[in-house]
């Protein structure tokens, strides 16, 4: 294996960390910084800056990001952005809430579809955090409360 990755030009290191603890990762700790050191990332594009209206962000996101076609917003968002707007919170950034099984909206819809339109139902507003999180589709935002919330270890809090 690392004879194929040096023919290839790419790195790699052994991480034995689990069973020597620190040393057993200094070989891939050196790989990374060595790796940092010769070929630094390029710098980062944002798809949208925190000038552009609400909208405008979760539309690039959307468009850029999962490959939408469309995006489509119900009224309670609408309501929101101007609710957002009006308490100054619009320069925040964005972050899409949904199914995680596909780029769509459509949980059914596996790999990268393409033509779909994404349906934003409501924005929630996170000041502490200043971030905005456009909700898309049926999702659970605590998975754990699916399964675990009204369990006997729950209630009396040995979660």
């Amino acid at each position: 294996m690392r004879a194929h990755c040096e023919k290839l030009g790419v790195g790699i290191a052994v991480n034995n960390a689990y069973v020597e603890g620190g040393d057993g990762a200094k070989e891939l700790a050196e790989l990374v910084v060595k790796t940092i050191d010769e070929q630094p990332s390029k710098p980062l594009e944002f798809m949208y800056t925190l000038d552009q209206t609400v909208e405008e962000k979760i539309t690039a996101v959307c468009k850029k990001v999962y490959g939408a076609a469309s995006v489509t917003f119900d009224k309670a968002a609408k309501n929101k952005m101007a609710q957002i707007a009006a308490l100054g919170y619009d320069k925040f950034p964005v972050c899409i809430a949904k199914t995680q099984y596909s780029f769509s909206t459509d949980a059914k819809a596996l790999n990268v579809p393409t033509g779909f339109n994404v349906k934003i139902q409501d924005i929630v507003i996170n000041a502490g955090a200043e971030l905005l999180v456009a909700i898309s589709g049926t999702i659970m935002p605590h998975a754990w409360l699916a399964q675990g919330a009204s369990s006997p270890a729950h209630r009396r809090g040995e979660w």
